[in-house]
């Protein structure tokens, strides 16, 4: 059976309602409505390049629906080119005592592992190039290779219009997720000194993904000092529940011992307009930095 990809179900849908709203029935929407889960990446790609060109499209989305498929293609084509820095890498990881699952912060990995990963992102970016050329988006692929930047940004942009996320401007999903990170720090009460407030999230798919936790606490003086902790905190469910216009399901990962964030509390819901799938932690990931220093001998933060 043919892997189903749900992106591409959401793109397809986008296009079919925009085919609808068209005056005229647009000579594309045939290749579109054609492709089923079995469709090549080849074929997918020719139906999305047939709509880019007809200029139904934002630029940012015509470009994003293409270096999309292209990065499809790039994971068939480069995967052999991969797989021996790859196994390289597994060998150092290996080496160095690195569990599965585990990784190194950054500017803490070995100089041998780093020099594979940035091996394993030049063929990465030589494939993808090369591919955007040999499928005639030679405007993309100068891009890609001469202000990335540019690129990143254009493919982010592209992306939010398929997604249906309603943000368009800059900043606006910065914004939307400050928001969320008020409302929540709203539901929490504690009985000791607790770091600020820290997430993070990612925009993909329709929803934003946001991780919400408290930052470490580091001793300052004393027995214990230097000693990095997380402190408690009551989380308050009702409040919670009620932030969200809507909830399509809510939990509690009391153990977390097949999350890598630990115990936590999720919500799948609609926040302002926007679907989200928010967690809020117990405790903050093990590479977060202390957001504060609590002085135990002159009882002041500093």
């Amino acid at each position: 059976m043919a892997r189903r990809n749900s992106a591409f179900d959401r793109f397809d849908a986008k296009l079919r309602d925009l085919a609808k709203q068209s005056p005229q029935k647009p000579h594309w929407i045939e290749a579109i409505e054609s492709l089923s889960p079995a469709a090549s990446n080849d074929r997918r790609l020719a139906a999305y390049q047939a709509v880019r060109n007809d200029g139904c499209l934002p630029d940012d989305a015509g470009l994003f629906l293409i270096a999309y498929m292209i990065d499809e293609i790039t994971s068939r084509t480069a995967d052999a080119k991969l797989r021996k820095v790859e196994r390289r890498m597994e060998n150092i990881e290996r080496k160095y005592g690195l569990r599965e699952g585990e990784s190194w912060a950054e500017g803490e990995a070995p100089a041998e592992y780093e020099a594979a990963r940035k091996r394993q992102q030049k063929i990465w970016d030589e494939a993808f190039h090369e591919n955007l050329v040999a499928h005639g988006e030679r405007e993309i692929a100068e891009l890609f290779s001469r202000d990335f930047p540019s690129y990143t940004a254009k493919f982010n942009a592209g992306r939010m219009y398929f997604s249906g996320m309603t943000f368009s401007a800059p900043g606006e999903l910065e914004v939307w997720v400050d928001e969320l990170m008020q409302a929540v720090s709203g539901c929490i009460s504690v009985d000791e000194p607790i770091g600020p407030l820290a997430c993070r999230y990612l925009a993909e798919d329709g929803t934003i993904d946001v991780l919400v936790y408290p930052t470490p606490v580091e001793i300052v003086g004393g027995a214990d000092d230097g000693q990095i902790v997380d402190a408690d905190f009551d989380l308050d469910l009702i409040r919670l529940r009620e932030l969200f216009s809507s909830v399509a399901d809510i939990g509690w990962s009391a153990l977390g011992l097949n999350d890598e964030g630990g115990p936590h509390i999720w919500v799948e819901g609609v926040f302002r307009g926007q679907p989200v799938f928010l967690q809020v932690l117990s405790q903050a990931p093990d590479d977060e930095e202390p957001g504060m220093k609590l002085d135990t001998i002159r009882k002041r933060r500093r």
